[in-house]
């Protein structure tokens, strides 16, 4: 038995096969994997996500910019609530300013946005299931193993996620004052 060599167009055609295959299973499981897109803004020392079309609006007060900045920041990848692995569901980023924020049972609800304070936030992605919908953040007693940058807090005022390590005079909250810690975990993001 002997085998023929098979023709260019052959080879092609099994090459556009495979590389069609690959990226529908790329597109596939990019649905519900972690997503790299979140970033600390050194004005307000919020977590916002930086593909939501624009850079949101940081709640500290300056004449014509009210843009997060990202100076300074690493990338933050956030695991989706649907994934394996440990932590805290109930997390999404807001659409109109685009900071992760917590919509947690019996907590304050929609929060405090800075572009909608008396509606809240609200979050950036349809979310049929708004708890398993959502994003999961690992916390230091609930975790995936070492590693990780600490020190990230829930602010019980306007319900956001807020980097503390820089002490609170640092921060900004979109409910007036300094971000509030109070009942927080100690949070963990990955770079």
């Amino acid at each position: 038995m002997s085998h023929r060599p098979k023709t260019r167009r052959q080879v092609l055609r099994t090459a556009v096969l495979l590389t069609a295959g690959a990226f529908a299973a790329t597109v596939a499981t990019d649905a519900h994997a972690a997503v790299n897109s979140f970033r600390w803004c050194n004005r307000c020392q919020g977590m916002w996500f930086i593909n939501g079309g624009n850079n949101g609006h940081c709640p500290v007060f300056h004449l014509w910019d009210h843009s997060h900045y990202t100076n300074g920041s690493g990338i933050y990848t956030i695991r989706r609530a649907t994934e394996s692995g440990r932590g805290q569901p109930g997390w999404h980023w807001c659409q109109f300013c685009k900071a992760v924020w917590y919509l947690g049972v019996g907590e304050n609800g929609f929060g405090r946005c800075p572009v909608w304070p008396t509606i809240g936030h609200s979050p950036g992605e349809p979310v049929p299931d708004l708890q398993r919908d959502s994003f999961r953040l690992e916390t230091d007693t609930d975790n995936n193993g070492p590693g990780g940058q600490d020190n990230w807090r829930w602010c019980h005022k306007c319900g956001c996620l807020f980097f503390a390590g820089n002490g609170l005079a640092a921060t900004r909250c979109p409910a007036g004052g300094n971000h509030d810690r109070t009942g927080s975990a100690n949070y963990l993001l990955r770079n």
